[in-house]
């Protein structure tokens, strides 16, 4: 019944910045996309139905927001093409440890992914974007990636399941793997 498919501004708001005045730059932009990034990912990709036939589901709290943080962390000329993806993705499939999240965009009754409007611009067929490691007030950080394939922002994946919670989450450490994998103006 379920079909799996295949592999495919730095502005900020006054109230932001007043919150974190006198805070380094990474802490205000990180701050700044517990604000501003997670109005960027959505919690529900398609409605009801789609998710019904095709075997979505809704992101939890707590996954919304640490991919909030790893869009966040993404150079602004990937950023922006991330978020576009991201804004035009219909379908989350979560895989079945829960580990790991694919976006697609899908007609309700087209059997193959429909095109994005952006691609990134890749060295490699499937490519590392960003690394980051997560402070959930666990002893040991929460790993999370973020990956594309063919130009597609696709797959993100966890050391372990995301907690439900939302609250306290901290970046810890940043790898900036996208310097390998895409030119300094990736955007197709």
């Amino acid at each position: 019944m379920f079909r799996r498919y295949p592999a495919m501004s730095d502005s900020r708001s006054e109230s932001t910045k007043s919150l974190t005045k006198g805070w380094g730059e990474r802490e205000r932009r990180v701050a700044h996309s517990d604000v501003e990034a997670a109005r960027s990912v959505k919690r529900s990709y398609g409605s009801w139905l789609l998710r019904l036939l095709r075997g979505g589901v809704m992101l939890s709290a707590g996954e919304q927001q640490v991919l909030a943080l790893l869009v966040a962390e993404l150079p602004p000329h990937l950023r922006a093409v991330a978020e576009a993806q991201f804004a035009e993705y219909n379908l989350v499939q979560r895989e079945v440890d829960g580990r790991a999240l694919n976006f697609y965009k899908v007609g309700l009754f087209s059997m193959a992914p429909l095109p994005v409007s952006q691609l990134l611009k890749s060295k490699q067929e499937e490519a590392l974007l960003i690394r980051v490691g997560v402070q959930m007030g666990e002893p040991d950080p929460l790993h999370a990636t973020l990956t594309a394939l063919n130009g597609r922002v696709f797959c993100a994946a966890f050391s372990r399941r995301v907690p439900e919670t939302q609250h306290g989450f901290k970046v810890s450490e940043v790898v900036h793997a996208w310097k390998s994998n895409f030119s300094s103006n990736s955007a197709a």
